[in-house]
């Protein structure tokens, strides 16, 4: 007998036929809560933030980070950093995006294996160079 055939053996998300008997199981980012068929969402955000360096949202089943308007998301989803030049679409360069230490200027550097012409390095312009 299968008991997952009838309702979904009970069970809110997913039913386990077993031999002789089932069991419920959750999808990722809920828990089976006490009664064994109900899930719950866990709130990924209540232990150490998510992991956030800021705001953690929860969502059904996860979670994400989220950063005030003047920092931007790193790439590892869960670090805010300051909006510079190169944050941002790699600052259009082709290649390597590399800021100065007052995120005043930038520049493009090319790869080893290519080359680039050079340009003059202008206030919020970005400059090639081989």
């Amino acid at each position: 007998v299968n008991e997952c055939m009838a309702n979904n053996g009970g069970c809110e998300h997913e039913c386990v036929n077993t031999i002789g008997t089932f069991y419920c199981r959750c999808w990722p980012g809920f828990e089976l809560a006490g009664d064994g068929n109900t899930c719950s969402d866990i709130e990924e955000c209540a232990t150490a933030n998510g992991g956030c360096s800021d705001r953690c949202v929860n969502t059904p089943g996860g979670f994400r980070c989220d950063c005030p308007s003047d920092l931007y998301l790193h790439s590892d989803g869960r670090t805010c950093g300051k909006v510079t030049s190169c944050s941002v679409d790699n600052g259009g360069c082709d290649h390597e995006c590399e800021d100065d230490s007052h995120g005043e200027f930038y520049r493009c550097r090319c790869r080893s294996d290519s080359s680039c012409l050079k340009i003059e390095i202008m206030p919020g312009n970005r400059s090639m160079f081989g």
